[in-house]
């Protein structure tokens, strides 16, 4: 198969190897896919920047998301699977070889079966953001009739954050750096819209609130705006956090969030139980199957210009997600 990899660490362009590989062979609970599209995050570009996964495999097929059709089931699969259209979760995190190839060998779980109103392109954009997304908003519950403010919400994962609660019930105020971005964030279902650089932005959100505070915070940049949060947390609310800032340097607002009975939620969707994923990746299906979900997607490039497609990401020159075609090489 033709695949990109890498050996050693550094920028894109001068470690990413493409050439022929072994086809792979799907082991006992595994599926093998053939690749339509592989979605690149910037979990990948740093991956790819870190010694771990090289020092430990020796060679690194890069990329978690993507989608394609099972042309392959191993043992405990059932054969009914062959032919499934999926979206991919989770490809490189535990093992060498992700979705920058034509077939890629994955945990039966993590290829989810495709909705029928989604696009092999909408598929492949799914994966990191989606369940980012989900976990954040729905791990502590019910959030009908609760309101739900999402920061960074013109980002992949917090546009789907909003997307999500609002389906759920919830009132949802999103935060942008960017009154031109008011207008996107309003049509994606956001009740109210928050300039984060706005001085008088914790009295927004109290006004809004009606003094209460709101009951769920979707947090993408924990350590610059725990302040904030601890103000505008309602008594017994929730912080989400799934992105940090140099969360180490900060000091923590113990007192405000105890007064509160804060509860401080850290989301790491790698190592959630096989149970809490599939019920997560079923619950995303029923919402995309709604046909009400949004999907931004930047650009995509050809197999052969993938480290364009991770270099973009690191300058963050593309807004949306960052798509590689691999099925038309």
């Amino acid at each position: 198969m033709k695949a990109y990899w890498y050996e050693k660490v550094g920028d894109a362009h001068s470690v990413l190897e493409f050439g022929e590989m072994d086809n792979p062979s799907p082991g006992s609970g595994e599926v093998r896919v053939k690749i339509a599209y592989s979605g690149v995050n910037p979990y990948d570009t740093k991956k790819r920047m870190g010694m771990r996964d090289v020092e430990k495999f020796g060679r690194i097929i890069p990329d978690c998301d993507g989608s394609g059709i099972i042309d392959q089931v191993g043992d405990g699969v059932s054969k009914v699977r062959i032919g499934q259209s999926v979206w991919l979760f989770g490809a490189q995190v535990t093992q060498a070889f992700g979705t920058a190839a034509e077939y890629c060998v994955i945990p039966s779980l993590q290829a989810v079966k495709l909705p029928n109103n989604l696009s092999m392109v909408e598929g492949a954009v799914l994966g990191i953001p989606t369940v980012t997304a989900h976990r954040a908003v729905f791990s502590d519950g019910d959030i009908a009739g609760k309101i739900v403010f999402v920061a960074g919400a013109t980002g992949r994962v917090g546009s789907y954050a909003v997307q999500f609660a609002k389906q759920a019930g919830a009132t949802v105020i999103a935060a942008t750096g960017s009154n031109d971005k008011i207008s996107y964030l309003t049509e994606l279902g956001a009740d109210y819209v928050v300039n984060y650089k706005d001085e008088d932005r914790i009295q927004q959100v109290m006004s809004i609130s009606e003094g209460k505070g709101v009951n769920r915070i979707v947090e993408s940049s924990f350590g610059a705006n725990i302040d904030f949060d601890a103000a505008v947390l309602a008594d017994e609310g929730i912080i989400a956090a799934f992105g940090f800032d140099d969360v180490g340097s900060q000091s923590m607002p113990h007192f405000p969030l105890m007064l509160k009975n804060a509860l401080l939620r850290y989301i790491a969707i790698f190592f959630m139980s096989n149970e809490a994923k599939e019920a997560t990746f079923g619950q995303i299906n029923q919402q995309l199957s709604t046909g009400n979900i949004q999907h931004h997607i930047g650009h995509t490039f050809a197999f052969d210009e993938l480290p364009d497609a991770h270099q973009a990401i690191e300058t963050r020159k593309i807004t949306g997600a960052v798509l590689v075609s691999i099925e038309e090489s």
